[in-house]
């Protein structure tokens, strides 16, 4: 109740311009009906996908159409198809264990001078790991895998650009912002207003925008700099790392965690995907230098990043309105 009031009321705010977009169309479908197993040959009626050969030049391109990198298409559909007959958290919990090993992203996808819908899933930096997982695990209602493939690129789209549209102004760098944006579509909800110990945090909404990626190259022709955020100020439940062990009982694996940092957060992001083994919080997360790997200790990870003072915890519901945006 607390958490429903507090999202519609930060993020109908005209002052938090990119959280302002269309809801999703169709309610969230709680439960899952059998899926059919996707087959290997495309239907006629689908679009197929272009290619990054088809789409790499700069001129005359919809940024829209999706650059998928290298084994991407493959692999995507290959984890949908492999889950297909999963319940949504497990199925989950499958796509991340399966990208263990995917090396690190040093410059996040989309850093170019002209933004593109990329699709990798053959490096990763920490939210376009966690975004693209969210968009396989809700792709998996479909009949074909070019099919599939076309879903998936549509959920990436929804999720990474506040309304819909590819637009480096738009995209959502910072995982509180994402986290947020997805919520209000429908991908997530916020549990942490309802664990035991959680707080309030004031936090200013031009935290949370980044201007350069971490460790992007500069750009040899500087684009043109976005509107400034505003001065809203955005209220936001986080739970301080004392607090975590007690709050374990109502988590799961599947559900995603945020860290939360007494500053603005200009490193790499502090978010990944829950894995619980024996009661304890492990993570599956992207570290630097080392890619997509499974920690045993949530905490210990939190612990290792410097003013680290608290987590947020959400959970994934099913969301399978893949089709694009009017």
């Amino acid at each position: 109740m607390g958490s429903r009031g507090l999202l519609v009321g930060v993020l109908l705010s005209p002052l938090a311009l990119l959280l302002a977009m269309p809801l999703v169309s169709g309610p969230v479908h709680p439960g899952r009906r059998a899926l059919e197993t996707p087959t290997s040959q495309p239907s006629r009626s689908a679009k197929k996908s272009p290619t990054p050969a088809a789409t790499s030049a700069v001129g005359g391109v919809d940024p829209n159409l999706p650059l998928i990198v290298g084994e991407t298409r493959r692999l995507a559909a290959r984890a949908i198809d492999d889950t297909a007959a999963a319940d949504h958290a497990a199925a989950l919990v499958a796509l991340g264990r399966r990208l263990v090993g995917t090396p690190a992203r040093a410059i996040p996808a989309g850093s170019m001078p002209m933004e593109r819908l990329v699709l990798d899933l053959t490096a990763v930096d920490p939210l376009s790991y966690v975004e693209q997982l969210l968009a396989l695990v809700n792709s998996r209602q479909v009949r074909t895998r070019t099919e599939a493939v076309d879903r998936f690129s549509d959920h990436i789209r929804r999720l990474r650009y506040g309304g819909g549209r590819v637009d480096r102004c738009a995209r959502l760098r910072h995982p509180r912002l994402w986290a947020l944006a997805a919520a209000r579509r429908g991908y997530l909800v916020d549990l942490t207003p309802f664990l035991p110990g959680a707080r309030q945090r004031q936090v200013p909404l031009k935290d949370l925008f980044q201007s350069v990626p971490a460790g992007a190259t500069p750009f040899s022709a500087a684009p043109a700099p976005c509107p400034p955020p505003g001065s809203a100020v955005l209220h936001l439940a986080e739970l301080p790392l004392a607090a975590v062990p007690a709050a374990a009982a109502s988590l799961r694996s599947g559900d995603l965690f945020v860290l939360v940092s007494r500053s603005p957060d200009r490193q790499a992001p502090g978010i990944g995907l829950l894995d619980l083994e024996g009661g304890r919080l492990g993570a599956l997360v992207v570290q630097p230098g080392r890619g997509v790997v499974r920690e045993p200790d949530l905490l210990q990870v939190a612990r290792n990043r410097t003013g680290t003072t608290g987590v947020s915890f959400l959970r994934s519901l099913p969301n399978t309105d893949g089709r694009a945006d009017p």
